[in-house]
């Protein structure tokens, strides 16, 4: 039986360039299965030389649907805490 990682790597996780959830972003991600998601959280970075922690989170919930070849992860909700 495969572990969670090895499953998530088979998975494709649309990437956030180019998108306003990347504003502020910065790495440090962590992901977890929440209830019926898949869940990607990030700390919020402000703009500055070097950026700094804002102290806040951004979750992107991400539900797995049947795509063309296999499953893929789609962005349901984004939240910030």
């Amino acid at each position: 039986m495969k572990n969670f990682n090895q499953i998530i790597d088979l998975l494709h996780l649309p990437p956030l360039d180019g998108t306003a959830n990347a504003k502020g972003y910065h790495g440090h991600d962590e992901m977890a299965v929440v209830e019926t998601v898949v869940a990607r959280r990030f700390p919020i970075y402000g703009a500055g030389d070097p950026p700094s922690p804002t102290g806040r989170t951004r979750q992107l919930q991400y539900k797995l649907k049947p795509g063309e070849a296999g499953w893929v992860l789609t962005l349901d909700r984004v939240v910030e805490y």
